[in-house]
């Protein structure tokens, strides 16, 4: 799951028939992640707090399957407080999100769905050091997002780009016998001092013309590292 996902509350479908009730959690609909641990929490003593931590690479599902407790999430840059008192809604706990969960009511029990296993590294118990990590995830993921060029094309202002081909439209004609192809011919036939120029709109019509031009009959041998009609 990504870590750009925020906390939220997520409703379950719950089915009342004579015979009790049902509620359902399915993955892929309520649930975003496979289930690897399930584990559950009671008998909090009265004005006792639980978790005061961070997961570092695990997403969590909180449902309070009976009584009541306060769930309060830090993601280091927005704080959310939920109630939780119904099995019928659940919240989405992220990874590296801090969460303290407080205020038990005596018959409370929370039910915890873990998208990973237990490992005690997994927890982040330092406010401080969850910042800080939390930044540097946050400039891990702007320089992944980044791009890095091999290389970085010279380009006109947009402006002067769209007068020059403004021709083009009016013409119809890209390549070959084309306004600025000819023009472009004759400027390099006189920048390189000879008097005839061909441009091409490819390489593959530039070596049929020198095959032609040269009379060569036979195999002709080509670098593979070309584009797939030069070979043929």
């Amino acid at each position: 799951m990504s870590t750009e996902l925020k906390p939220k509350i997520i409703e379950f479908k719950k089915v009342s028939e004579k015979d009790g009730c049902l509620t359902v959690a399915e993955l892929g609909k309520e649930l975003p992640f496979t289930i690897k641990r399930v584990f559950w929490i009671s008998d909090v003593p009265e004005g006792m707090e639980r978790a005061n931590h961070a997961c570092r690479n695990s997403d969590s599902v909180l449902i309070c399957i009976k009584g009541q407790l306060k769930v309060v999430l830090n993601t280091g840059e927005e704080n959310y407080e939920y109630l939780l008192d119904s099995s019928e809604k659940g919240i989405l706990v992220p990874r590296l999100v801090w969460m303290k969960i407080s205020e038990f009511s005596r018959d409370a029990v929370l039910l915890v769905l873990s998208s990973e296993k237990y490992f005690a590294e997994e927890y982040c118990e330092d406010y401080e050091m969850f910042i800080k990590e939390k930044d540097r995830r946050n400039e891990e993921g702007k320089m992944s997002k980044k791009p890095i060029l091999v290389v970085s094309p010279s380009m006109p202002p947009f402006e002067e780009y769209v007068e020059e081909i403004k021709s083009l439209w009016e013409t119809k004609h890209l390549t070959h016998t084309g306004p600025k192809h000819i023009k472009l011919q004759a400027e390099l036939e006189k920048y390189l001092g000879t008097k005839h120029v061909s441009l091409f709109a490819n390489g593959h019509l530039a070596l049929e013309l020198g095959i032609q031009a040269l009379g060569l009959t036979g195999e002709v041998i080509t670098t593979p590292f070309t584009f797939g009609s030069t070979t043929q």
